[in-house]
């Protein structure tokens, strides 16, 4: 769906997901907006180099939305979106603040109104999907291991926004 929005704002886009049937919906989306999208289809982990070479250099902006977090590995990732990006580019990171995850009962999926682990602890955590009964496994690091990893990509960070805890989730 963003990239069915970042088209329809001008932007030349590229989507890559491991998901077809996530690709498939975004070219309906894409078809009914009539915008064009090249849909690429890859596994991060295991399929990286399928695309690595075929848009190196070629993005103005790297966009990854929660995906870091489910990564065992993220090193790879991050040196391949610093690849993508040309001279000036920018990589735009968006996931939850590591905080979270002290926060996250592993059972129930849901917060917990009192840390349930450590912020440091960066053993996998696997937690149900509320409503769903689907195990995910997540890999929490602390907000300064995230920034040595980036650096360790050959990038530079210029922006790091924490946005503020939104009052109804706070009064919650």
């Amino acid at each position: 769906q963003l990239s069915v929005a970042l088209a329809l704002s001008g932007a030349r886009v590229t989507a890559v997901d491991a998901s077809e049937a996530l690709l498939e919906h975004g070219r309906r989306l894409a078809a009914h907006f009539g915008v064009d999208v090249a849909w690429r289809q890859c596994n991060v982990q295991t399929d990286l180099s399928a695309i690595a070479n075929q848009i190196a250099g070629s993005c103005d902006m790297v966009l990854v939305l929660h995906l870091f977090p489910y990564l065992a590995e993220p090193a790879p990732l991050l040196a391949a979106c610093a690849r993508w990006l040309r001279p000036g580019g920018r990589l735009l990171i968006v996931h939850d603040h590591p905080l979270r995850m002290a926060f996250t009962d592993p059972v129930e999926g849901e917060l917990s109104p009192i840390p349930v682990r450590s912020y440091f602890e960066t053993a996998p955590l696997r937690w149900r999907y509320p409503g769903t009964g689907e195990t995910l496994r997540s890999y929490s690091r602390p907000v300064g291991d995230w920034l040595a990893l980036v650096q360790d990509a050959g990038l530079r960070v210029t922006q790091l926004l924490e946005p503020p805890l939104p009052s109804s989730l706070a009064d919650e």
